[in-house]
């Protein structure tokens, strides 16, 4: 049985305007339409179908917990979501938590999922997800990051190690075959879990970076030998 761990985050809000991006509608600052805005937007993901003739009531609905009239947390866990997540997710500029896990979500996250920049908690585990945009470097407030059980496979993406504030990392249970060396710049991380892929070979020495590391799990994999840089993880 595998545990995870959520990390209690402070959540700061400004005020919110209408802006059209790449079809988008995102909601910011200066604009009394931002309510229709973000309840337009959470309908265009479907999620939220038997809601589709409410607006300003979205705070409302299942699974939505707003703070200042905008949504700032989303828990849809095991609310039997299909199909891919839509690209009107990347509406939601003020969006702190975002839980999708235990769902059969399909494909690629939308790359529009980048604009979610004030998003700390994303959890996506315990479903059929294969690949993670480029665009999650820009995600620079992200403490925990949960893909376990999932269809990723190749190399872990070097623009993960953008992600310097994470402090969770769980890529377990996927076909992962190689760390990037990017990793070495997230030195905040204290959890990192790789279990359950097929990374061969020698563990890479930039793992040694990550001095804060509490907690490392590499089982069920193909590997031979560890590096010496591992004895700067004193935290371990």
């Amino acid at each position: 049985m595998k545990s995870y761990c959520y990390t209690s985050i402070p959540t700061f809000f400004l005020l919110s305007v209408i802006v059209i991006t790449s079809g988008i509608t995102r909601a910011t600052s200066d604009d009394s339409q931002w309510l229709a805005a973000e309840a337009k937007a959470l309908r265009e993901t479907g999620w939220w179908s038997n809601y589709r003739k409410r607006v300003g009531d979205h705070c409302k609905w299942p699974g939505i917990r707003c703070k200042a009239g905008s949504v700032v947390e989303i828990d849809l866990s095991g609310h039997g979501l299909i199909g891919s997540i839509t690209p009107q997710i990347g509406a939601l500029s003020k969006l702190r938590y975002l839980n999708l896990s235990l769902n059969s979500l399909t494909g690629e996250l939308p790359s529009s999922i980048g604009n979610l920049t004030q998003l700390a908690v994303l959890d996506v585990s315990h479903n059929y997800i294969h690949s993670i945009p480029l665009a999650i470097q820009k995600m620079e407030n992200l403490v925990s990051l949960n893909f376990s059980m999932n269809s990723l496979s190749g190399k872990l993406p070097s623009s993960i190690g953008n992600l310097t504030q994470l402090a969770v990392l769980d890529v377990s249970h996927n076909y992962i075959h190689s760390i990037p060396l990017a990793i070495q710049k997230m030195e905040n991380l204290v959890s990192l879990n790789l279990s359950m892929n097929s990374l061969t070979g020698k563990l890479p020495s930039s793992l040694g970076n990550l001095t804060q590391l509490a907690v490392l799990d590499v089982s069920y994999n193909h590997i031979h030998s560890i590096p010496l840089a591992i004895q700067k993880m004193e935290n371990l």
